[in-house]
């Protein structure tokens, strides 16, 4: 299931200088980092009594393949560009699901730089927004030989523009979004996805919906 949507700019705007507001005197771009969003600056477009959690990330290199199951209550994902450097960044969803854990597969010889909390207070509410359930990282393992993995499809993968080998996504088939202002997109939590080809600096936002009828637009 993934489904694109309108998100008006004055809401990216507002999301933007929340960012700005808790850097300070950092330059944006310098380190990954996540953030607890405001939910109140998002009632536009979400029930934010139906929101179980939300972050806004940013970073400079590919997240890797992976499901969000850290919360019980979250169902749905729903992504937000807020900030991009490169106008073409495209993000990764694919039609397949794991849905025993929290998972993610990362590509062999890949050293991804984890985000660091913005404010000490982030990493407290992360602390306690997180479950603690069951969670799996593989490397050099594929989904394909991942079991558990739901719907694969004994074919090469039909994107083309791959942050690594396409042989890593065998066996996936779906979507390369463009990541542009004033759009969203929501999926199931359990669906694989991650960002697409990256090397520059981008801001997102990314909520974690109790239910498809969280999402107003």
């Amino acid at each position: 299931m993934i489904y694109e949507c309108d998100v008006p700019l004055h809401i990216l705007h507002s999301l933007f200088q929340t960012v700005k507001d808790k850097l300070g005197e950092r330059e944006l771009g310098s380190f990954p980092f996540y953030t607890k969003v405001d939910l109140n600056l998002l009632q536009d477009v979400v029930d934010i009594d139906k929101v179980s959690t939300g972050y806004i990330y940013a970073h400079d290199e590919p997240i890797p393949l992976h499901v969000d199951r850290y919360k019980e209550s979250a169902k749905y994902n729903f992504n937000i560009p807020i900030w991009v450097q490169d106008d073409s960044q495209e993000f990764l969803v694919f039609n397949q699901e794991y849905t025993r854990c929290g998972c993610e597969w990362q590509a062999e010889g890949i050293n991804q730089i984890r985000h660091q909390p913005l404010t000490d207070e982030d990493l407290e509410s992360s602390n306690e927004d997180n479950d603690h359930a069951k969670s799996l990282s593989y490397k050099g393992i594929r989904p394909w030989e991942t079991e558990g993995v739901i719907g694969l499809t004994d074919r090469p993968v039909n994107i083309k523009r791959l942050p690594y080998d396409k042989d890593f996504y065998f066996g996936l088939d779906g979507i390369s979004w463009h990541q542009k202002m004033g759009k969203g997109l929501l999926f199931k939590s359990s669906q694989i996805h991650g960002t697409g080809v990256q090397s520059k600096f981008k801001v997102g936002c990314v909520l974690m919906l109790e239910s498809r009828d969280a999402l107003l637009v």
